[in-house]
């Protein structure tokens, strides 16, 4: 059974009514983190947006996709490929969420059939590229929430924590499907250090999870 293993940004009370307000933002976060709209390898500069109004998978070129959000109001998730010519090419899935009380959620999601149980290194880049693209959305949209967490049984269990950078307190070490993992300072935002689970509870594609860690061996 496949899962995901997402990253979000959350702006709670936000005043921002169109979902279109995002878009811009979350394009710069992708760019600084070395992802981008066309897939790489084609010839035609198209990408893959899947489209709310359609109810379908639509390829298309960075301004037809800007047509169907602006022009269009349509809404749906778009895939962006990561841009590191040494490393085969994969995508992450994004996609903008209304909340309860009147805020936005971004979501940003890699397919666990990109992870591979034989070749740690791979998972560590991928997984490191999926939050440097959460990272640069955090440092852009200054968020009220940010998380890190797999679906499927554990869908509650946070995989990031934030302090502020005079928090001097130790975190406490938890249990993920039986192991027991720390907290790591991954990096520093502002006045936040954001900390992450090491190592990384990492679920392979119809089997279970390996723990990866995201620090440079």
């Amino acid at each position: 059974m496949g899962d995901f293993l997402y990253v979000s940004v959350t702006k709670e009370h936000s005043v921002i009514q169109q979902e279109a307000y995002w878009w811009p933002l979350i394009f710069e976060a992708m760019h600084r983190a070395n992802f981008q709209f066309p897939q790489r390898g084609n010839n035609e500069r198209q990408g893959v947006f899947f489209s709310a109004r359609e109810m379908d998978q639509i390829t298309c070129s960075f301004e037809e996709l800007w047509d169907k959000i602006y022009v269009e109001n349509d809404k749906g998730t778009i895939l962006f490929w990561f841009g590191c010519p040494e490393w085969d090419s994969f995508n992450i899935e994004v996609s903008i969420d209304r909340i309860v009380d009147g805020g936005w959620e971004i979501v940003l999601s890699i397919a666990d059939g990109y992870l591979d149980s034989q070749n740690i290194k791979l998972n560590r880049v991928r997984i490191n590229a999926l939050l440097q693209a959460g990272f640069a959305l955090f440092d852009l949209c200054s968020p009220s929430n940010f998380r890190m967490h797999w679906d499927e049984e554990h869908n509650g269990m946070d995989l990031l924590q934030i302090r502020h950078v005079e928090f001097d307190k130790p975190l406490t070490p938890f249990i993920f499907s039986g192991r027991e993992l720390q907290w790591r300072k991954k990096i520093s935002i502002r006045d936040q250090h954001i900390f992450i689970a090491d190592p990384m509870p990492v679920h392979i594609w119809g089997g279970n999870y390996i723990f990866v860690s995201l620090f440079s061996k």
